[in-house]
């Protein structure tokens, strides 16, 4: 249909070369979701569409010539050349899944070295939603729904 030429159109941005190629095959490769990822890490890093506001013909021409995202200013090597590889043109350069976890969570534990107090911040469960020291932000469901703050009362 017209809306989904559209969206596809839209998305050149996050799509890799093998993708974008005319002479690309119909079946899914993994590896073009690895490069998916890799872009919205540069999105996730810069607040920015991948490639800015280069016309997505532009875009479209720059990564089948094989041409990487610039580098953003914020990103140390090490982020960059995890990224970089996870862009690569050459599918099969990228890196496998199991290589990409190793590396996010290598990067997470850092993280929580520098950040120690990130990893003591409760993140509420289904379980946890009768707990009275987390604040319960679901009253009752459809048809209405009803907020209710930490000292119980319903707006």
């Amino acid at each position: 249909s017209g809306k989904a030429a559209k969206a596809n159109e839209a998305a050149v941005r996050w799509q890799p070369k093998e993708v974008l190629e005319e002479t690309h095959a119909d079946t899914p490769r993994f590896e073009s979701d690895i490069y998916g990822l890799g872009v919205c890490m540069i999105e996730a890093k810069t607040d920015e569409v991948p490639f800015g506001t280069v016309d997505d013909h532009e875009v479209t021409g720059l990564i089948v010539s094989g041409q990487s995202h610039p580098r953003p200013d914020n990103l140390s090597d090490i982020e960059w050349d995890f990224i970089s590889r996870l862009c690569h043109p050459d599918y099969t350069r990228r890196p496998n899944l199991d290589e990409v976890l190793e590396k996010l969570t290598a990067f997470a534990a850092s993280e929580e070295q520098i950040y120690p107090t990130l990893k003591t911040i409760p993140v509420p469960t289904l379980d946890s939603v009768n707990d009275t020291r987390v604040p319960s932000v679901v009253g009752k469901l459809p048809p209405t729904m009803n907020f209710i703050d930490s000292a119980g009362t319903s707006s």
